[in-house]
């Protein structure tokens, strides 16, 4: 039991309510700067808004030039930026979108509010990176052989259903919906608080989000995640300076007491409830990389090696951005004591910057710098979620009413949907405050009810395990009313609610019930063949109504299908196919979790002193210290992954030289991906490729079937060899050549155009 002084308790008690019945929207609101420290600000703000004009204006030049050069269409260019970002966009672009707003704003006003309790952030990260990294590079694979653009193209593409599709843009854009209204709300009562406004004023976070979307209009996704790189810029700036002039000035943990601290409460261990709604938000945070802005990440990529930046950023960026915001918060509890401040601030981060930037000179430049960054924070993740739901609902929803719709019609029915977004987001947040509030707090248990799809899809083993579609669906669905029904019919405004989260139970309840559905009505004789490996008769399941079945003419002539996926990733280190390694990870996040007895050391009610001094190592408690040193661990293992990762998907030229090779295997090069002619239009380069191999593999004798002997393959010249066929033609259909096995740099011109037919070859 927790013996609690009268002047503790209510702070122990909001401590329980941000964990339990967690707003995400609350923390990052009332950021009130003083007058005179105001000055900086009237100069960077603006700097800040030209250097994004300046952004947009490149990027609406680039698109442009690649739309001239005919090496992408509008569409393509403008959602994906042509698939052409390199490493340090791909790194910048995926580092803002992960640390957005709240880790500039939110985990420091979190620790300061609730202690080392806010790590939980930085504990986190291993199970999003491993989830992110281990379903990207296969998510990345299977698009660059089947032609996918969208985040619901591999839905669409493996399960081949309609109900399912559309269940998924649901959950999607509605969990985009609802994470873009409770942005309005935040850059409101950031930039009104920032320069004096009256909080209600809404004219300024309208004008705010029309520069987004004019910037969104001009340039795209290469204009967001240009920004994004800027915006990431100046927060690894501030909150790399930031800890050492804390520290220069007011001095570290090792010097705090936690005798004389003014917050004993933060160094007894936290409440059983506490413990368990830790270890639940590291599992929810997996489904990160469900979220459509982060797909689009992925296969907007340039490269492997582009993408290994950008895991490789996200698994040191925790240490110097959502840790160093738990020093942040916490110190801050000191300096503001130190100084007679209000222990209780609206905006602990604002109050903490003000307190470093009233020392003057390079402290005030900093602080400057980072209020700039939690402005420029709110307006990245602000501009990712316009342009991930205007691809969802332009390319999945009008596309299909319209299948020969010009690229032109479709991009101004992307900006409508874009305008029409931020409306909807507009009228939201500043009429309905209190319910987006509400609603940010199931932001991710909405969007983990599409996890079961993506993972199931990506990784059964057994074509004749896969779920039926329509299994999927229901138990998607069910999750998602379960969600709304559970947190506001219980936890929202009950004080009392355990420590259940919504989305995990939400996602249990969703795949037990696919399950039953699946067994008992689509495909009974999964019941009787489950968890065996005997070759049984195949089930004859529940055929699906013809209107639920969509065209998939534009990813290829064969289904994609559980092998067809395994021979993708031949030869591909993917430890997210072990289960050694995904036990140890669910393993580590269940250890880091602080597994203690509740509330040790005991406080005195009489005195307000612990009955027991509390062990700490290095002025910090024993069990965070514990922590920090657990969560090391999978962040080393992350590393190891990264670096033992190849820069390019396996091509076993010898192999492929002895046994032949699956046509289908071969992946559409970026121009070929970068066109289409209309919606479900078959991409006639890639097939005419495809065609020319299988006929040079029967010319060749080669089959899946027959094998050629290794001393045979060695008599056979290279340039009559079938790899070096497979890479002549690849380079040829992205404008290049290859001479004796080589590129020719000298010769390597782009195509002008993307050829109607292929004679002359």
């Amino acid at each position: 039991k927790i013996i609690l002084t009268a002047s503790y308790a209510p702070q122990i008690k909001h401590k329980f309510l941000v964990c339990f019945n967690f707003n995400y929207l609350s923390l990052l609101h009332g950021i009130m700067v003083s007058e005179e420290n105001r000055a900086g600000l009237y100069v960077a703000i603006p700097v800040y808004f030209v250097i994004l004009a300046l952004v947009a204006y490149v990027s609406n030049r680039k698109l442009k030039r690649l739309e001239k050069n005919q090496q992408t269409d509008q569409l393509t260019g403008h959602y994906l930026g042509g698939r052409s970002f390199g490493p340090i966009v791909v790194a910048g672009t995926i580092f803002a979108s992960q640390f957005s707003g709240y880790t500039v704003v939110g985990v420091p006003n979190e620790s300061f509010r609730t202690g080392f309790y806010g790590f939980r952030w930085t504990a986190t990260f291993p199970g999003i990176i491993f989830g992110f990294m281990g379903t990207g590079v296969r998510l990345r694979k299977a698009s660059l052989v089947r032609n996918h653009s969208t985040p619901i193209d591999f839905i669409t593409d493996r399960f081949r259903s309609q109900l399912l599709r559309y269940t998924v843009v649901v959950i999607q854009v509605l969990a985009s919906i609802v994470y873009l209204a409770a942005q309005v709300n935040a850059l409101q009562s950031t930039f009104n608080d920032m320069f004096g406004f009256d909080p209600d004023d809404v004219w300024p976070v309208i004008v705010i989000m029309v520069i987004i979307l004019t910037f969104e209009w001009m340039g795209g996704l290469a204009v967001v995640a240009l920004s994004d790189s800027i915006q990431g810029i100046i927060m690894v700036i501030s909150f790399i300076c930031l800890p050492i002039v804390i520290l220069s000035k007011f001095g570290g943990w090792k010097g705090i007491d936690p005798l004389t601290y003014p917050r004993k409460d933060f160094y007894q261990t936290p409440s059983s409830g506490e413990q368990l709604m830790f270890w639940q938000f590291t599992l929810l945070n997996i489904s990160f990389f469900a979220l459509p802005h982060m797909v689009q990440r992925i296969y907007a990529a340039r490269d492997l090696p582009s993408l290994k930046a950008g895991f490789l950023i996200q698994t040191i960026g925790p240490w110097f951005t959502t840790f160093v915001g738990v020093f942040i918060g916490t110190m801050g509890v000191i300096i503001l004591a130190q100084n007679g401040k209000d222990p209780n601030p609206p905006s602990p981060f604002t109050a903490i910057i003000e307190e470093v930037m009233s020392t003057g000179g390079f402290a005030y430049v900093i602080g400057v710098i980072a209020l700039t960054s939690s402005l420029a924070a709110i307006m990245s993740t602000t501009d990712s979620l316009i342009i991930a739901i205007s691809q969802l609902i332009t390319v999945e929803v009008i596309w299909p009413l319209r299948p020969n719709g010009t690229q032109r019609q479709l991009a101004w029915s992307g900006r409508i949907t874009s305008l029409l977004s931020v409306s909807v987001a507009l009228i939201t947040g500043i009429l309905w405050k209190k319910g987006v509030g509400a609603l940010s707090a199931i932001n991710f248990p909405i969007i983990i009810q599409a996890i079961p799809s993506y993972l199931h899809g990506l990784y059964v083993r057994k074509e004749r395990r896969r779920l039926h579609p329509w299994s999927l669906a229901f138990g998607a669905i069910v999750g998602l009313v379960y969600v709304f029904a559970f947190y506001f019919g219980y936890m929202y405004g009950n004080d009392s609610a355990k420590p259940i989260d919504a989305g995990i139970t939400g996602v249990l309840l969703n795949i037990i019930l696919a399950y039953l559905i699946d067994i008992l009505w689509f495909d009974r004789a999964k019941l009787r063949c489950f968890g065996t490996n005997k070759d049984e008769k195949e089930s004859d399941p529940f055929k699906p109504p013809e209107w639920d079945i969509p065209s998939g003419l534009r990813f290829g002539e064969e289904l994609l299908t559980a092998p067809l996926l395994d021979d993708m990733m031949a030869g591909f280190p993917e430890p997210m196919r072990d289960p050694t390694v995904c036990a140890m990870f669910f393993v580590l996040v269940t250890i880091i979790t602080p597994i203690v007895a509740e509330g040790q050391p005991v406080i005195n009610a009489d005195t307000g002193q612990f009955v027991t001094d509390p062990p700490v190592v290095r002025g910090l408690p024993w069990w965070f210290f514990k922590q920090i040193l657990i969560t090391i661990i999978p962040y080393i293992a992350l590393l190891k992954i990264i670096w033992d990762m190849p820069n390019e998907y396996p091509f076993d030229e010898e192999k492929v030289d002895k046994d032949g090779i699956n046509a289908e295997l071969l992946e559409l090069t970026p121009i070929e991906m970068n066109f289409r002619s209309n919606f479900d239009a078959p991409n006639e380069s890639i097939l005419r490729r495809r065609s020319t191999v299988s006929i040079k593999m029967e010319a060749l004798g080669l089959s899946s079937r027959k094998v050629v002997h290794e001393d045979a393959i060695d008599l056979v010249p290279n340039e009559s060899r079938l790899s070096f066929i497979i890479r002549k033609e690849e380079f040829e259909a992205s404008g290049r050549h290859l001479m004796d096995g080589r590129e020719d740099i000298n010769d390597g011109e782009h195509l002008t155009s993307v050829p109607e037919n292929n004679e002359n070859k």
